[in-house]
């Protein structure tokens, strides 16, 4: 928390202050996400029930921050190192959520990399080799014990949210899903299942 610059809220709870002008991503009750700035784009009201804040917008409006090179500006690194594993989550302007995570990146290739998916508002999340990571789990053999597996070639296990962890994380989970795989969006549109995109194991929804 203290890198972070700002605070954590969660289901009433704070740890923290929730600091005006720092970077926030935010989770309300009907599932909706955004990243903002704190006290402009995104406050504090009865909707909310998560909050995540975390120095300053990568890309704000649509573009990158003017001071993206400043490698302090974006957390210390392992051994000084410009090039790191690196994360960050976006909104686009339609609100779809955006993210981003790369073995060897500098701020400014995730930057771009979240700018190019479209995010018009985008934060960084965790960095350096140990700590970011994307899971994703499979319950179609028993939804009340999933399938953790890698989405990706992470130094952690894929079972590392399955015990407590010293980071905090996301989870996303499907709304409802039918007999055919079919999901139900937070809006109620329905959608189909993902096609597996050359991934080992399918996503669930």
């Amino acid at each position: 928390m203290g890198d972070s610059e700002g605070g954590f809220y969660l289901d009433g709870k704070q740890y923290g202050p929730l600091v005006p002008g720092v970077a926030a991503e935010v989770f309300r009750k009907d599932g909706s996400f955004t990243v903002g700035v704190w006290g402009r784009d995104v406050k504090l009201d009865s909707d909310v029930v998560g909050v995540r804040q975390q120095r300053q917008l990568m890309i704000d409006g649509g573009r990158i921050a003017p001071d993206i090179d400043s490698l302090f500006t974006w957390g210390v690194t392992d051994g000084g190192a410009t090039y790191v594993r690196r994360s960050g989550v976006g909104v686009t302007a339609a609100g779809d959520v955006v993210f981003a995570l790369g073995p060897t990146m500098s701020p400014r290739s995730l930057a771009t990399a979240l700018q190019r998916a479209g995010a018009v508002r985008a934060m960084e999340l965790d960095i350096n080799i140990s700590w970011p990571s994307f899971m994703a789990y499979d319950s179609s053999a028993n939804a009340g014990d999933p399938r953790p597996f890698k989405w990706g070639d992470y130094p952690r296990p894929a079972e590392r949210y399955f015990s407590p962890s010293a980071r905090d994380f996301v989870a996303v989970y499907a709304r409802t899903a039918g007999a055919q795989g079919g999901c139900v969006d937070v809006s109620g549109m329905s959608r189909a299942r993902p096609a597996d995109a050359g991934l080992a194991d399918p996503l669930a929804c």
